[in-house]
């Protein structure tokens, strides 16, 4: 400003760094930059180097990296070439070098990796024998394995393969693993229970009757219900055996217990099922023995709901084979046979070439009686 007060401009001395906290004391040497004894300055008793591409070799392969690489020269330009495959790197600082000898699991002296496990990690943890027997029964259940399974030598060689200590916490015999499945069937009913009594809506079933590979029937009843935080749920109840007559009555009495054996009898919603009439039956018996033993009952016609699942099925084989049912199959639990020639029947008295035509003309009666789908499907399938 003019007029004013001239004011000298000072410089602020950095408080720590040697370079800048120097005192009267310190000399400091700075030639003629033509005199080679004087290209280097002393602060503090230090010799400071001004250029760093000026330094000798051995000042810049100190470092760890060149025990795994070589030092070549491009140029001007300075690099390092990895001893363990063809990767050649920029010299002019160590980090690529140091990551690019990671993934040859290479680390410093004394550092340990990052993926290298610690002493804790490789304790394992002790196996717990209760754990054990019940991954071995949802093993066995999911699988459909016998209970034997474990008695076997080869099964007990992989689990002492895995770890030896496991193998005498092990099951030794099958009926263990059967006594097992009872047991942890009763605790996942006491789950079942508790979810169900603590459902937001009633509960709906299903059910159906099915023939298992060892021709006995069951039947298998799933329940379906909104649970406390408002989730569509649904679980398989029981599947029991029904050995008399697959009449409704029958029917009734197996689900009836079942409800009652899960405590829910007064909280029953729709029931789906599929179109035999055995099952408009059931749910009549069922509503009455409800009402026999103090209940409120429902009304069967109302509550009654229909497989879309089952009547996708019926209305595609009526499709593929036409209207008529075929021989032998059972709708509405009754006996029906698809009217049409028999082609294994043969008339006594007529030889052979008449049966012949017989089989023929058999066989164009039932082309004509399929449908326009089944016929276009044995045409691709056959011809």
């Amino acid at each position: 400003m003019a007029g004013g007060p001239e004011r000298t401009k000072r410089t602020s001395i950095h408080p720590i760094h040697p370079l800048f906290n120097r005192s009267s004391s310190q000399s400091s040497r700075i030639s003629d930059p033509n005199d080679p004894s004087s290209q280097q300055c002393t602060f503090n008793n230090e010799e400071i180097i001004p250029d760093a591409s000026k330094s000798t070799k051995s000042s810049i392969t100190t470092s760890w990296i060149w025990k795994h690489g070589d030092l070549e020269k491009v140029g001007k330009e300075r690099r390092w070439q990895c001893k363990y495959c063809s990767t050649n790197l920029s010299a002019a600082t160590t980090s690529s070098a140091v990551y690019h000898l990671k993934t040859h699991r290479i680390h410093k002296d004394g550092q340990l990796s990052s993926d290298q496990p610690t002493i804790e990690a490789c304790i394992k943890p002790a196996i717990d024998p209760e754990v054990l027997r019940k991954l071995i029964v949802e093993w066995i259940i999911d699988r459909r394995h016998a209970f034997n399974e474990v008695e076997a030598e080869s099964f007990r060689k992989i689990i002492q393969y895995l770890d030896n200590t496991a193998l005498s916490k092990l099951p030794h015999s099958g009926n263990t693993i059967r006594s097992d499945c009872f047991k942890y069937f009763k605790e996942a009913k006491l789950v079942i229970k508790e979810l169900l009594s603590t459902a937001r809506s009633q509960i709906h079933l299903s059910f159906d009757l099915s023939t298992s590979p060892n021709c006995k029937a069951l039947l298998a009843v799933t329940a379906h219900w909104t649970s406390s935080t408002y989730k569509a749920e649904a679980t398989l109840l029981a599947i029991r055996e029904l050995e008399k007559e697959h009449t409704g009555e029958n029917i009734a009495q197996s689900v009836y217990d079942v409800i009652k054996d899960y405590n829910i009898v007064n909280n029953l919603g729709y029931f789906i099922m599929d179109n035999a009439s055995n099952n408009d039956t059931a749910l009549k018996e069922l509503s009455s023995l409800i009402i026999q033993d103090g209940g409120t009952g429902f009304d069967p016609v109302e509550r009654r709901l229909r497989c879309f699942g089952h009547i996708i099925n019926l209305a595609v084989k009526d499709l593929l084979y036409g209207p008529k049912k075929k021989k032998g199959k059972r709708r509405n639990n009754k006996q029906d046979y698809r009217e049409g020639p028999d082609l294994d029947d043969e008339v006594p008295g007529h030889d052979d070439s008449d049966n012949d035509k017989r089989r023929k003309e058999a066989l164009r009666k039932a082309w004509q009686a399929l449908g326009v789908v089944r016929k276009a499907h044995n045409i691709v399938l056959w011809v």
